[in-house]
């Protein structure tokens, strides 16, 4: 009997209608802890891992949006970039990240730094555990 209720509240409400506000904002805060590990590792499975086939990235300097599918040759690039003339291998740190939740959505706005190469801001958000959408500047 315990089945049955389980399935009819599945059907008839929809799976999502079983996840509390709690478990949302525990999902999204996994997807952004995840997405940011790629980053730092700079490995785009991980990066893209917890992203919809729907997930762009901006890259503001050059006004250029990423699709998923595309991803994996932009970050190869950005990479080829950090290590390039003789720099360390390529690894991230980011500081100063700060969070708001609206709703079923965390925005994360933080710094990136490769040190010895380059450092900026970015704006993602992740909503009911899957990244979205990001967006990253350089400093000039």
């Amino acid at each position: 009997k315990m089945f049955i209720i389980f399935l009819f509240v599945i059907t008839s409400c929809g799976v999502d209608a079983i996840f509390t506000p709690e478990l949302i904002q525990k999902m999204n805060e996994a997807a952004l802890d995840v997405y940011r590990q790629g980053w730092a590792v700079g490995d785009a499975s991980i990066v893209t891992s917890h992203s919809p086939d729907s997930f762009t990235f901006t890259w503001v300097p050059e006004n250029k949006t990423v699709s998923k599918a595309d991803f994996a040759a932009f970050f190869a690039e950005f990479i080829e970039g950090a290590e390039a003339e003789g720099r360390p291998k390529y690894k991230m740190r980011f500081d100063n990240i700060i969070h708001r939740t609206i709703g079923d959505t965390i925005y994360e706005a933080a710094e990136w730094i490769v040190d010895g190469y380059d450092k900026g801001v970015y704006m993602n958000s992740a909503q009911r555990g899957k990244l979205i959408w990001d967006m990253a500047t350089t400093q000039p």
